[in-house]
């Protein structure tokens, strides 16, 4: 496994908020169908059959809190030499990219689900998140990925990497979203692992 100082990984800010690394691992966020040339007939379906909103993070590099500068690390954009080395991920649930997530079940990496198959197994391998490695399950909007990483509870949680507290701030955080955030019974074993 790739290796970086935590000071690499997590210093802070000029102006004094604690760096957060997010992986986002689903183009779902981090890319812009229309500018990499996509055809709009293609675009159009992405946003019906599958939630791909044009609205996502493409072309963020970051999102600021009161506390933290949430990096987002992207295939593209990145500084951490291993999504593994994030604070938390996030990513989608094809068949491909649930195969690598099930690659990282050992690593201690909390990876959350964006997804259509949201509070449901995946419909390509019949797979509950849980399963798969995915230890929190997302609805697939954009608003909610981005409450997630910009509420400063559940950030501290994150980087806490205690149960009671990332369950305590996510219930919380819940209570201001049209669908709540959903963990998984894979959060605790992710947790065991210590990093």
């Amino acid at each position: 496994m790739a290796t970086q100082t935590d000071t690499e990984i997590h210093g802070k800010t000029e102006d004094g908020r604690r760096i957060f690394n997010a992986a986002i691992l689903t183009g779902y966020l981090a890319k812009d169908m229309e500018a990499e040339g996509r055809d709009p007939e293609y675009i159009k379906k992405q946003i019906e059959k599958f939630g791909y909103d044009p609205n996502n993070f493409s072309g963020l590099r970051h999102l600021d809190t009161d506390k933290f500068r949430v990096m987002l690390e992207t295939s593209d954009n990145h500084k951490l030499l291993s999504p593994v080395l994030a604070d938390v991920a996030i990513a989608g649930c094809t068949e491909e990219t649930e195969a690598a997530i099930s690659e990282f079940m050992g690593s201690g990496l909390v990876v959350a689900r964006y997804s259509i198959f949201y509070g449901n197994p995946s419909k390509y391998t019949g797979v509950k998140p849980e399963d798969a490695g995915y230890s929190i399950d997302i609805p697939k909007k954009v608003s909610t990925a981005r409450a997630m990483l910009t509420d400063d509870r559940v950030l501290e949680a994150l980087l806490a990497r205690d149960e009671i507290q990332i369950m305590t701030a996510i219930a919380e955080l819940n209570e201001k979203l049209e669908q709540p955030i959903l963990v998984t019974k894979f959060l605790e074993k992710a947790l065991e692992v210590k990093r």
